[in-house]
């Protein structure tokens, strides 16, 4: 039998109402089918990989579970963008190194988000499919040394989250498209409905 992957000495952080989607409060209460919520997956991935989880964001208490490793780490700021998240939790001193991820990407692997946490510290660490045109700024690997960047990229209005690694060179992780499947970020209730009948009650691996 493998032995168990050791958990990584930092951080795991769940954006609430980041890539812009002020709608992910409600989603993250939407049922899966193995009778967790969306969040509930994704902290309970993170747990099994991060010393300890910080849920960014939301205007409202969220479940914890049953666990002292979950904290809430509340955004002063009302903008829900991504860059916003980045800012209120690299500049939160929780830590130095933060594995984070969207709250509603349920199908995340402990394997997958291993990767993301070896290498380079100082650089951020994102995932690439090498034949695809898709860019995934979450799951990601962030240092809190991007911050004076993300400030400023978060001051400019229109700025996207690309743009912080025009500045900071990201160290690529190249996926296949199959593993990018559990990449993906549910939005409308009804999309994740829509994959519970497809998928029956067949859950993803972790």
């Amino acid at each position: 039998m493998n032995e168990p992957f050791p958990i990584w000495p930092h951080t795991g952080a769940i954006l609430v109402g980041g890539l812009g989607l002020p709608a992910c409060a409600p989603k993250e209460g939407a049922g899966m089918w193995d009778g967790q919520t969306m969040l509930e997956q994704v902290i309970n991935t993170m747990l099994r990989v991060c010393r300890s989880v910080v849920i960014v964001g939301g205007n409202r208490e969220f479940p914890s579970g049953q666990t002292k490793r979950v904290r809430q780490l509340r955004n002063p700021d009302l903008d829900l963008s991504p860059l916003s998240g980045l800012a209120a939790l690299l500049g939160s001193n929780l830590d130095s190194s933060y594995l984070i991820a969207a709250c509603n990407q349920p199908f995340l692997t402990i394997p997958l988000l291993r990767q993301l946490v070896e290498g380079n510290p100082s650089r951020p660490h994102l995932f690439l499919v090498a034949k695809g045109i898709s860019f995934h700024p979450f799951p990601g690997y962030y240092p809190a040394t991007l911050l004076e960047t993300v400030k400023q990229a978060l001051s400019s209005k229109g700025t996207l989250i690309r743009a912080v690694f025009d500045e900071h060179p990201p160290l690529w992780i190249p996926i296949s498209e199959s593993e990018e499947n559990h990449l993906l970020s549910v939005n409308p209730p009804a999309q994740l409905e829509k994959l519970q009948q497809l998928a029956g009650h067949n859950s993803v691996s972790y």
